[in-house]
């Protein structure tokens, strides 16, 4: 427009506003950067409607710094306002900052809504702050937010990350959990926990009662069966995935792979394979697997000349499947064939594919052996060269200080509401 229109037409706020969320969806932060500078040359930078999609577009494309500094020019901060800095800060695992932006944004009058509270929540889960999750849930409490469906699912999802399932049940047999939500959070929670038989349990719950489950859920309990060898029952649950076209589903589909080739059925897994239209690398490490463990091996070799031939990229995974595989048999003429692809795309100084390959030499009694020792050799020599520092119990216990310093703002605030 600006390149076209000879300068009779140029761009207006609802147009800037259209620019920077497309540049915010597609990450695009070079071009963003360049919109904002031709914002601010047009003299409408200090549109509200400007500022907030400038600092939108920021949040998005991941600039921490570039986020704050425009949300510090931002005129009249609304909650929208502040609940993208603080979101931003809470995905970067910056809980402080993001705390911090939460206590400032209740002392200009702004009263949070469940959406800003599930931000820091889930920034609090993420970082493993146990005592700061806690510290924080007194003040929902206080506050009584955690009646909001999406602070209550949150603070479920925190606790299940946290590990603390015994708080999670509390809170989900409390009343205030029993939504679709929260059941499939707890699902998904009791396999994180590796409690499986609790996950089953709950999922067969579930579908008595007539809850819908999710695909998250889906994919535990069909995990959850593979685990526990409980075939039966993800038989079952295939049946279910077909009724409800969820085949369609990488994710699933991979747990399906998964499972079959656990129980030794590699008609169904091979099946399930077949039947997929879009697959990913996880696809073909899982069948990779499947057919291995059922003794297939020279069928897993050629799932990789496939992989290639589809032009899928074979990540680590793979490539430590197959040099598994070559161990078992032995196999050094494919062995070599993979040393030969791992030195092509440059993975040859990978601490677990040299040990991998060294274990493969010398099952194949292969003199290849000691090059590859001498690669791993290389490597200890270089972590070795690094210096350990002892762990630092005083910043661990000043940073525990400040937020003290931190909570009693929110015990006040808390207090004097109720």
């Amino acid at each position: 427009m600006c390149k076209n229109g000879e300068g009779e037409v140029r761009p207006n706020f609802w147009t800037l506003e259209g620019g920077f969320q497309a540049c915010g969806n597609l990450g695009a932060l070079v071009e963003g950067k360049c919109l904002h500078g031709l914002a601010m040359k047009s003299g409408f930078g200090c549109y509200q409607v400007v500022q907030s999609s400038v600092l939108s577009m920021y949040s998005k494309c991941g600039s921490v710094e570039e986020t704050y500094r425009s949300f510090s020019e931002v005129d009249g901060k609304d909650l929208f306002s502040w609940t993208t800095i603080t979101s931003v800060y809470a995905k970067y695992e910056r809980i402080g900052e993001s705390v911090d932006m939460f206590l400032k944004m209740l002392d200009s009058g702004i009263s949070p809504d469940g959406m800003v509270i599930s931000c820091v929540l889930s920034g609090l889960g993420n970082a493993m702050r146990v005592f700061e999750a806690k510290a924080f849930h007194g003040f929902i409490l206080r506050r009584k937010y955690d009646v909001d469906h999406m602070v209550c699912n949150t603070l479920l999802a925190m606790y299940c990350k946290l590990r603390l399932l015994n708080l999670a049940e509390k809170i989900f047999d409390g009343g205030n959990g029993q939504n679709p939500e929260a059941w499939n959070v707890m699902v998904v929670g009791y396999l994180k926990a590796g409690l499986e038989a609790k996950c089953i349990d709950l999922f067969r719950e579930m579908k008595y009662l007539g809850i819908e489950s999710d695909i998250n859920s889906l994919i535990s309990v069909i995990s959850s069966c593979s685990r526990l060898e409980e075939f039966h029952l993800g038989q079952s649950l295939h049946c279910h995935v077909i009724k409800n076209p969820m085949l369609g589903n990488v994710f699933v589909s991979n747990s399906l792979i998964d499972m079959y080739g656990r129980s030794k059925n590699l008609t169904l897994s091979w099946r399930v394979f077949c039947m997929m239209k879009d697959k990913d690398v996880v696809t073909w490490n899982t069948m990779m697997t499947s057919n291995i463990s059922c003794g297939k091996i020279t069928e897993a070799f050629g799932l990789f000349d496939k992989m290639i031939a589809k032009s899928y990229q074979p990540n680590i995974p793979t490539l430590l499947i197959l040099l598994s595989a070559c161990s078992q048999v032995p196999c050094l003429e494919k062995g070599e064939k993979f040393h030969e692809y791992i030195e092509e795309v440059g993975f040859v100084k990978n601490t677990l594919l040299a040990t991998a390959l060294t274990d493969m030499f010398r099952a194949s009694r292969s003199d290849d052996s000691n090059l590859v020792l001498a690669l791993c050799d290389e490597q200890i020599a270089l972590f070795s060269s690094f210096e350990v520092q002892p762990f630092n119990n005083v910043s661990c216990v000043r940073e525990r200080r400040n937020f003290y310093a931190l909570r009693t703002p929110l015990d006040t605030f808390g207090h004097q509401q109720m």
